[in-house]
């Protein structure tokens, strides 16, 4: 069995559907057949992400110092805007927030090298392009 290592880089403010439309695609491929296995860690700048909708998701690994040949990064998009359930406001990019994604950009001109694949989503572009 072939085994494809995929990084899935959670940015701050994260927009959920950019990283769970694609890696939902990777477990049904898991499921359905025995050829290939991807095995999936979500890596970010913090431990835990406000997603685009207000929900947080938490236990994300560090980023890695490296990666082995053959990986696969995933750079989800974000937004500028929180939508806060309830009668909460919106919550604008902090500063906290622009120093995760200077580190993001900083990791993948420091780690991505020939022999990765590079998968930018929506806006992940942005960070990709700047790396």
């Amino acid at each position: 069995m072939r085994r494809i290592q995929v990084y899935a880089v959670l940015p701050p403010r994260l927009t959920l559907l950019d990283i769970a439309g694609p890696l939902e695609v990777l477990r049904r491929a898991n499921r359905e057949q025995n050829n290939v296995r991807f095995d999936v860690r979500y890596i970010g700048a913090s431990r835990s992400v406000l997603t685009s909708i207000g929900i947080p998701v938490t236990s994300i690994d560090p980023l890695p110092a490296k990666l082995p040949d053959g990986a696969t990064i995933v750079v989800a998009g974000d937004v500028d805007k929180v939508m806060m359930p309830s009668n909460r406001t919106h919550r604008d990019t902090s500063k906290t927030d622009k120093r995760h994604e200077s580190a993001i950009v900083q990791w993948l001109k420091a780690v991505v090298r020939p022999g990765h694949k590079l998968i930018a989503i929506c806006s992940g572009a942005l960070l990709a392009g700047e790396a």
